[in-house]
């Protein structure tokens, strides 16, 4: 096992003090911290976080094909780790429950945090192109790493005001012009244009409260961890990946 021996949750904010993040980004908005993790990379080893995957004896491969049924089939770890290509991604869910690293990280964010919720974990690659989702929002407090090549992000300046502890399902994704009704807002896609963009290079992170829109295109072969706060109500799953296809995108 890698050793996470020195890492802390304070490392994810770089030269950004936790006094200053708490007052000024803490569930409020989004921040870019460039470089707050560039010595720690070797906690992230690319290959490592293959292996978790390719070890699998299955992954749930799902696709939408505009004017199709949406389909979904079982292929081994393997497999779907060497379909990924443009349009298609792998998400994995439940990585503070196979990575140390990352479960360290989780406990020590939702430590410091004064919200009610769980400790998570989540890693996402691509090759080129979209990630599988456009343009949604997620009910996590979360802290995006870049371990491997690049990615962009477009990311709402300011979050959702809603309550996450009332949802009931990970991803808000309404399809552009139209609305979703939560229990406690009824949500509509923002607008590229009112984004704001990140290209997030090798130990960059990524900072935005829950209930932030947001989408993510991988500039090249691209390997993100996810370090959420979850609510509540969805707790932390064990590891899981999906391989995602959405040529509709």
């Amino acid at each position: 096992m890698v050793s996470q021996a020195g890492i802390s949750f304070t490392d994810l904010l770089g030269d950004l003090s936790l006094e200053a993040f708490k007052a000024d980004f803490a569930g409020k908005r989004s921040i870019c911290l460039r470089g707050a993790l560039k010595n720690w990379l070797h906690l992230f080893p690319p290959e490592k976080l293959q292996s978790l995957v390719e070890e699998l004896p299955q992954v749930t491969a799902h696709w939408s094909v505009a004017g199709q049924k949406d389909g979904s089939k079982v292929l081994s770890g393997k497999l779907a780790w060497s379909m990924v290509e443009k349009g298609r991604s792998i998400i994995c869910n439940g990585l503070s429950n196979a990575f140390e690293p990352a479960n360290r990280l989780a406990c020590q964010m939702f430590e410091a945090s004064e919200e009610m919720g769980w400790p998570g974990a989540r890693m996402f690659y691509a090759v080129e192109s979209d990630y599988a989702y456009p343009m949604h929002l997620d009910p996590f407090e979360t802290f995006t790493i870049q371990v491997y090549g690049r990615k962009r992000w477009l990311v709402a300046k300011i979050p959702e005001e809603m309550d996450t502890q009332s949802l009931r399902h990970s991803v808000i994704m309404p399809p552009e012009g139209k609305n979703e009704r939560i229990a406690s807002a009824v949500l509509t896609n923002l607008p590229e244009s009112k984004m704001e963009q990140y290209d997030l290079e090798l130990g960059d992170v990524l900072y935005f409260p829950a209930g932030t829109w947001h989408r993510a295109l991988a500039l090249e072969p691209s390997i993100s961890v996810a370090i959420d706060r979850r609510p509540e109500v969805m707790p932390e799953a064990p590891f899981a990946a999906h391989l995602i296809f959405h040529p509709k995108i």
